[in-house]
């Protein structure tokens, strides 16, 4: 599924809802979950990168949805020909635990990390364009992926 929509600044957003059917109290297939990604889209070297990741339940109905400990969310930054930088999740211990959570008509869930331009492996990154993703992990293997946003860092 892929779903459009406006931000207040008039950039065109789009949400990517990978392997993964949410259900409302009925079982019934629900298709109105906004998935989106704010990061910048220019820094300075060595200033943090804010990252923030939204889902928002646009219908009318509650809807379930099964996070498992992956943990439940993540940001991956790349260069532009795909090579992984940073993961925020990496090295990071995370118990397996399966959470089922409930949104509500019109709840949005909320998280939010900052990057610290430094990659796996803890080395400063040089200025340039990076990509970044935002994921939820719900039930193996299912999972929403946003669509890669540019970031420039510039000297």
């Amino acid at each position: 599924m892929v779903r459009y929509w406006l931000w207040p600044a008039g950039l065109l957003g789009i949400a990517l809802i990978v392997g993964y059917t949410p259900k409302d109290g009925m079982g019934a297939g629900v298709s109105s979950l906004e998935f989106r990604l704010e990061v910048p889209a220019g820094v300075r070297v060595g200033t943090p990168v804010p990252l923030t990741v939204k889902l928002q339940n646009t219908s009318n109905r509650p809807v379930e949805l099964p996070f498992s400990g992956r943990p439940a969310y993540d940001f991956v930054v790349t260069k532009p020909g795909g090579l992984e930088v940073w993961r925020w999740s990496h090295g990071q211990v995370v118990q397996a635990i399966l959470e089922l959570k409930t949104l509500k008509s019109g709840e949005a869930l909320e998280f939010a990390e900052a990057w610290g331009q430094r990659d796996n492996e803890g080395k400063p990154v040089p200025s340039g364009t990076y990509w970044v993703r935002g994921v939820l992990n719900l039930e193996p293997p299912a999972k929403l992926e946003t669509e890669p946003k540019s970031l420039s860092i510039s000297p």
